[in-house]
């Protein structure tokens, strides 16, 4: 019995891997994983495998409430490559630990594909893979929500608060405009590395995960595959 600790940009997310199925994702905000657990559970955890963006406070605490309870810690990094996966980056624990969790995730759900992993949170990231498992390269602009506070927090002239958007449209109030803008952006990322893809002579398989994959679901015209637990599914290949 595994334990699987994401930790994002902003929320820490958890859940019990055995015998190839994960348990209920929990999310909480500090590394104070008792609540949901029961002693019983914690005392059959073999081992910790922990992915984290940065070594937050949060991180930490997860770590000594591990060691508290006398649990094995693995810290995921990127390799050069794992599992039929082949890292791009000259420099491969540079890449994101997240995205490259995510992309095993996807290759594991949708072997020897062609993919196109998004990853829309904190940060909207884009990755691309061959069907032979090599990592193409990918993108990374703010998410949705980032985009929106950036221009009503740091834009002297544009005032507004972010709103649900629908139907996509032309916004006819600043409100209306900026969430439009926000979510187009988002939706042009997705269609534009498509549309490079098949430049290349691909046609990959588009999977979205991450806080705002239900919401970009709503919107995207292309077929694709929403997976909340795509980071898990690539975790689990270590176990």
């Amino acid at each position: 019995m595994k334990l699987l600790v994401d930790a994002g940009n902003t929320r820490i997310k958890y859940t019990i891997f055995q015998a190839g199925k994960f348990s209920t994702i929990h999310t909480v905000s500090t590394g104070n994983l008792t609540p949901e657990l029961s002693a019983d559970v914690i005392a059959k955890i073999t081992g910790c495998l922990i992915a984290s963006v940065k070594q937050s406070d949060a991180i930490l605490a997860v770590i000594d409430w591990c060691e508290k309870h006398n649990i094995p810690i693995q810290q995921l990094r990127s390799t050069e490559h794992h599992k039929g996966l082949i890292n791009s980056y000259p420099e491969p624990r540079t890449l994101g630990v997240d995205r490259w969790l995510a992309m095993l995730g996807a290759m594991k759900l949708f072997p020897s594909t062609s993919l196109m992993v998004v990853d829309a949170g904190t940060a909207t990231t884009l990755d691309c893979i061959s069907q032979q498992g090599k990592h193409l390269g990918g993108w990374i602009i703010p998410g949705i929500a980032l985009q929106m506070s950036t221009l009503f927090d740091k834009a002297e002239k544009i005032h507004g608060e972010p709103v649900a958007i629908n139907n996509i449209a032309l916004g006819n109030n600043t409100s209306m405009a900026v969430s439009q803008g926000a979510l187009i952006a988002t939706l042009g990322l997705i269609e534009q590395g498509v549309k490079l893809c098949a430049e290349q002579g691909l046609k990959p398989h588009v999977i979205l995960t991450g806080g705002n994959a239900d919401y970009v679901s709503q919107h995207l015209v292309l077929e694709h595959h929403v997976d909340p637990a795509l980071i898990f599914h690539g975790m689990s290949q270590y176990c």
